[in-house]
């Protein structure tokens, strides 16, 4: 039963169907809506998720099709979005599609719902970091949004990273052993998401779509930021913006003997890496560079305390 309701779900939100190897979006007003009752229903029902785990792959999946949307409503502190220009920074989506303002704290709680689970924090932080890839290179001549949406984007990063933190915490709290073995897991999969399989994808359309090879169970397509509204996403298009993560992806230089990889640690490299090429990009001097590295670690430690908050209150 959980599996075709998530399969079901997955086609009413997204307009495609789940096994769909070539899948396309097509979201509209009535999708949109009942994406956001999926938010309200399992960001904040533990019950309601316990009893439908299998679900869990089917709302990443979800989550990644409206990556803009989760992007788009953290973008909120204090209800100051519509006052900073949100429309306009998350507004041409590659499917032409308007954006749904889920809420601040709604999003939270579905990403953080969503990300404990191992499959779905894949599929989110996949998703992010395609997402982020292809808003950078488009705001490349603007520089004030560029930085914008980089410190959002690190946020979002620091949600979904604490969030599987905090679940493989839980979890194995008695195990120690398996618990640095599932954090290590992680770690590996943060630092190689990018050169590994992340890259092994087309330009469909309304997407850029993500296949197993980046760990993920199922296809599954990403909206990202477009010069112009509605634009197609050809493949040469998706495989620019994927070059852009290769060429710029973490190396990791620890020794290979390590006892145990620091997820945390993972996280923080991995979001370090698109601020200095951005910072490489807008020509930013040493000490702007060492400013903008500060900003970068309240971001990205915004989004895990906002995780912690959340988690305090359970």
């Amino acid at each position: 039963m959980p599996d075709a309701l998530g399969h079901a779900l997955e086609a009413a939100t997204t307009g495609h169907g789940w096994d769909d190897p070539s899948p396309q979006l097509h979201r509209d007003e009535k999708s949109a809506e009942i994406m956001k009752q999926v938010i309200d229903s399992y960001g904040t029902n533990t019950e309601l998720r316990g009893q439908h785990k299998p679900l869990m792959d089917s709302l990443g999946r979800m989550g990644a099709a409206y990556i803009d949307d989760l992007n788009y409503s953290t973008y909120n502190f204090g209800d100051s979005g519509d006052a900073l220009g949100r429309d306009k920074l998350f507004g041409a989506s590659s499917d032409g599609s308007s954006r749904t303002d889920f809420g601040e704290g709604a999003s939270l709680r579905f990403m953080n719902a969503v990300a404990g689970d191992e499959q779905g924090y894949k599929t989110l932080s996949a998703a992010q970091q395609v997402f982020e890839a292809g808003g950078l290179k488009v705001l490349e001549g603007d520089k004030d949004s560029q930085l914008t949406f980089l410190h959002n984007s690190t946020k979002l990063h620091g949600i979904l990273d604490e969030s599987r933190i905090d679940a493989i915490s839980l979890e194995f709290k008695d195990q120690e052993e398996a618990k640095n073995l599932e954090m290590e897991k992680q770690a590996e999969w943060r630092k190689s998401a990018v050169s590994g399989g992340v890259a092994a994808v087309v330009g469909v359309g309304s997407a850029v779509v993500l296949g197993p090879a980046a760990g993920l169970v199922a296809a599954t397509a990403v909206p990202i930021i477009m010069e112009t509204v509605g634009s197609a996403v050809s493949t040469d298009y998706a495989s620019d913006t994927l070059q852009y993560l290769k060429d710029n992806e973490y190396k990791n230089d620890d020794d290979a003997d390590s006892a145990v990889v620091d997820a945390r640690q993972q996280g923080r490299r991995a979001v370090v890496v698109p601020a200095l090429n951005v910072a490489e990009m807008q020509g930013l001097t040493q000490s702007e560079r060492q400013e903008l590295i500060r900003e970068i670690e309240y971001s990205y430690n915004t989004g895990a305390k906002s995780v912690d908050d959340l988690t305090a209150n359970k």
